[in-house]
């Protein structure tokens, strides 16, 4: 946005975004977990950070219906590996 623009601007550098969805960032959290990524599965409330940031990179993107989450995100092409009501039921689901 129009914050990074004045930065890159600032510093005559260009920005290296490193936060959900970006790829760079996913990828640091899996080497972190040493884990290999189709046994990761991000949780989120968001359909376009949480969940197809982590399927962009292999991960499972796990959708919860609470804080950001509204009805008509599910329209959107973007479909989560497992939908969750609550963080409640999260719990017990897994």
């Amino acid at each position: 946005g129009p914050f990074v623009v004045a930065l890159e601007y600032a510093t005559s550098q260009n920005a290296l975004v490193m936060g959900k969805p970006s790829q760079p960032y996913m990828q640091m959290v899996l080497n972190d977990l040493n884990l290999p990524r189709h046994r990761v599965a991000l949780i989120g409330d968001d359909i376009e950070t949480d969940v197809r940031g982590a399927q962009q990179v292999g991960m499972k993107g796990w959708l919860v219906k609470t804080g950001r989450f509204r009805k008509e995100d599910l329209g959107r092409g973007i479909w989560p590996d497992r939908i969750f009501g609550s963080i409640a039921d999260l719990l017990e689901g897994i």
